[in-house]
């Protein structure tokens, strides 16, 4: 997907009973551990179109069909924080398909959050339902991280221009006629 394309500042996974985060590794998701990819919001303000976190997956999916949630929350913090773990609301869910390959990446809508969110740092929680995944990582991955694409606002085609041209040429014809002695 064509866009500007943002890596994470920070990302790494928390199994149920650790007592911190994992880093230097793959990011796994599972029914125990949520994965957390930490984003900085450098002003992107209103100036795009759409926003999108795609995620690529690094170990091939059991052949059964897997859930993925997307919950989001804002941070002051630009690394990872223990006591960030149960944070964020849910932004989006998606089913995933078993014939999902090593390498493949999803986009998860997260448009309205990013928009919403003024804090210094974007935060995004991955949690499994079904078995485990293993996602690319900052340390370890199969071509990309977990990133942030934004696409840019969509320019007026020339038909719509074009429009806008001809009716201001239409007026200025209608006022000439207007001024001119009969």
């Amino acid at each position: 997907m064509p866009g500007l394309r943002h890596n994470p500042i920070s990302d790494g996974d928390l199994c149920g009973g650790c007592e911190s985060y994992v880093d230097q590794s793959y990011l796994w998701v599972s029914p125990t551990h949520n994965a957390f990819v930490k984003f900085s919001n450098v002003a992107f303000g209103q100036t795009f179109d759409r926003a999108w976190l795609s995620v690529n997956f690094y170990q091939p999916l059991p052949q059964q069909r897997q859930l993925l949630r997307v919950l989001g929350f804002d941070s002051v913090s630009g690394q990872l924080q223990f006591n960030e773990r149960f944070e964020g609301a849910e932004i989006a869910v998606q089913g995933l398909p078993a014939s999902l390959a090593v390498g493949e990446t999803v986009l998860f809508d997260v448009t309205d959050f990013v928009r919403e969110t003024s804090a210094p740092f974007l935060v995004f929680r991955l949690q499994g339902g079904g078995g485990d995944l293993l996602l690319s990582s900052l340390e370890v991955n199969h071509g990309l991280p977990a990133q942030l694409i934004l696409t840019a606002v969509p320019e007026p085609t020339g038909g719509p221009l074009m429009f806008a041209g001809l009716l201001s040429l239409a007026g200025w014809l209608r006022r000439r006629a207007a001024l001119t002695p009969r």
